[in-house]
């Protein structure tokens, strides 16, 4: 069975959260009195306390008014309510299973067999951290392998980077356009002054050598001849 802490990951999530996902349950509750009665393993992990009981220890006093998340099974798995999980954590991207009706997501990976890639592994959509193949727009297989991911990418998870990358990528198109568009500006004006400057260059000349009257030559009344 693979656990996967968060120790040395980062600061973002609480200690909570490390200890829950190393914790194992549905085995026999420690306490001799909880140990043969119905629902008497440790399937409760007291938030507050930070320890994994059995429901009868979390109905006692030492536990009034402390938060819980109960534990369910899924395939031999430990899995957890989304509903449950969402109120303490961001569960979104982590890939759901329907028990009795309910969704529900691991809180650890399957394990999973070595054997080399085959198309619908690499056609299909992976899990961000572990590779495991997924189904539909899922990005991660459990709930250790979205925290495990997103400590390791600075709190940021897979759709977040694509996001930030994409904006960079954007912004650094618009300043080349930008540049673009002024040096071609730039271009076109100086190819204009160039013009306008060949053309005066070409009639100044011819203007200055003109005498007057035939700048401004214009033809006489036309005059019909005496007959006599």
């Amino acid at each position: 069975m693979v656990r996967l802490g968060l120790k040395h990951t980062s600061n973002k999530y609480p200690e909570w959260l490390d200890l829950l996902l190393q914790s194992k349950f549905f085995m026999p509750c420690l306490n001799l009195n909880h140990e043969e009665l119905r629902r008497g393993e440790i399937n409760v992990f007291c938030i507050d306390c930070k320890i994994c009981i059995c429901q009868h220890c979390f109905a006692t006093p030492m536990h009034t008014g402390h938060k819980q998340l109960q534990i369910r099974r899924y395939m031999y798995r430990d899995v957890v309510k989304i509903d449950d999980m969402q109120k303490l954590m961001n569960c979104s991207h982590v890939m759901p299973y329907t028990l009795n009706s309910a969704k529900v997501v691991l809180l650890n990976p399957r394990p999973q067999a070595a054997k080399p890639p085959t198309k619908l592994n690499e056609t299909g959509p992976n899990c961000m951290r572990c590779e495991r193949i997924l189904v539909g727009q899922n990005r991660y297989c459990s709930i250790a392998c979205k925290v495990l991911y997103e400590s390791e990418n600075n709190g940021c998870d897979a759709f977040e980077l694509s996001q930030i990358e994409k904006m960079e990528m954007e912004m650094e198109m618009d300043n080349n356009n930008a540049d673009m568009i002024s040096s071609t500006g730039s271009v076109h004006s100086n190819e204009n002054n160039n013009s306008f400057n060949n053309l005066d260059e070409y009639n100044s000349p011819f203007q200055l050598n003109l005498k007057p009257k035939m700048m401004h030559k214009r033809k006489g009344v036309p005059r019909r001849s005496p007959f006599f």
